[in-house]
């Protein structure tokens, strides 16, 4: 099955809409709820784990935890990156997500989150809570490791 990685663009009249703008072959039928499920499509499909910028994605589940979309979030620098409660959810309910995921990367190796990674992270959890898109978890991957923030107790 196609998941399919988009992007928001203004038409006209100036609402946003969604285009597809990758594909990636993956199993949608799956059950993205264990966190070694989600990193093996990170590192397959994304590859961010391999670049030297800081990238932040928006996994999108549907009711029964299967991924149906993937956002490009954020491309920041070596060591930061942008999260927007605001345009995570707003790509998640154009696609008719019931749920996220996040993922971003750390070029220098090392997945401890730092406290902007926290304090973002709790920011799109209670907005998701008003909303009702809950933030599943917060995956930071590096070259030879991760942490999963929900094992770990930070979220």
């Amino acid at each position: 099955m196609n998941i399919y990685s988009y992007i928001t663009k203004v038409n006209d009249s100036g609402c946003p809409y969604l285009v597809k703008k990758e594909t990636f072959k993956a199993d949608g039928r799956k059950l993205y709820n264990s966190p070694d499920i989600v990193v093996g499509f990170i590192r397959d499909s994304l590859g961010i784990q391999d670049c030297a910028e800081e990238y932040l994605y928006s996994l999108c589940m549907d009711t029964k935890g299967h991924l149906i979309g993937c956002f490009e979030v954020s491309h920041g620098t070596v060591n930061a990156s942008l999260i927007s409660p605001r345009e995570i959810f707003q790509k998640a309910l154009m696609l008719g997500a019931v749920s996220i995921i996040l993922t971003h990367n750390h070029p220098s190796g090392d997945p401890t989150p730092s406290d902007i990674d926290l304090h973002s992270t709790e920011q799109v959890k209670q907005a998701g809570e008003m909303i009702g898109i809950p933030l599943l978890d917060h995956l930071i991957v590096a070259k030879n490791c991760w942490i999963s923030m929900k094992e770990t107790n930070l979220l």
